[in-house]
């Protein structure tokens, strides 16, 4: 399988990375006054929000009936499972949450978790998804860590350890492996 350059698609591909790991630091922001689960909630209710209004406003064309079960399926254990979780863990590496009402930095996290890491990255990653071969989009979801150290860093002051470089040089050079294969 060859790589094809389609540049909106690698620039879609690319910020769509960038967005969804700058969502780890906001998550641990928002954490400091939301519980896990309201935080999940809160996201993608809003995220779900601005995305039927874009499609309203694009009017895009609606899911089939037939389709319903699946979708609702999918956003159940996919959407749902893997952000109470995540959530969840992003507490225990935090320090606790913090006594409300939520400060302003939180809430703002959470709006900005709500509208980037989840509405437009999902709309940039179906972009991409839909102009490049599955295999290079998926592979470079490993590169969401590379982006997000620097982002913990800048908003949070966070520094991974060794391991974390180590285990990151690993990743990278698989990726960059993946990428190739097809050239």
């Amino acid at each position: 399988m060859s790589i094809r350059s389609d540049g909106g698609a690698l620039a879609a591909l690319s910020l769509a990375l960038l967005v969804w790991a700058s969502s780890f630091p906001a998550t641990r922001i928002a954490l400091a006054a939301h519980a896990p689960g309201h935080l999940a909630l809160a996201r993608y209710c809003l995220a779900t929000l601005v995305l039927l209004a874009c499609c309203m406003l694009g009017r895009a064309p609606l899911p089939r009936r037939s389709d319903l079960p699946a979708l609702a399926l999918t956003g159940l254990l996919c959407g749902t499972l893997y952000q109470l979780g995540f959530n969840y863990g992003m507490r225990t590496v935090s320090s606790g949450p913090a006594a409300a009402p939520a400060p302003a930095p939180a809430n703002w996290a959470l709006l900005y978790l709500a509208l980037f890491p989840g509405a437009l990255s999902f709309t940039l990653w179906s972009y991409a998804l839909a102009r490049l071969p599955v295999a290079q989009a998926s592979s470079a979801l490993y590169l969401v860590p590379v982006f997000a150290f620097p982002i913990a860093w800048l908003w949070l002051g966070e520094l991974p350890g060794a391991l974390s470089f180590i285990g990151g040089a690993v990743t990278l050079i698989g990726v960059l492996l993946v990428q190739l294969k097809g050239r």
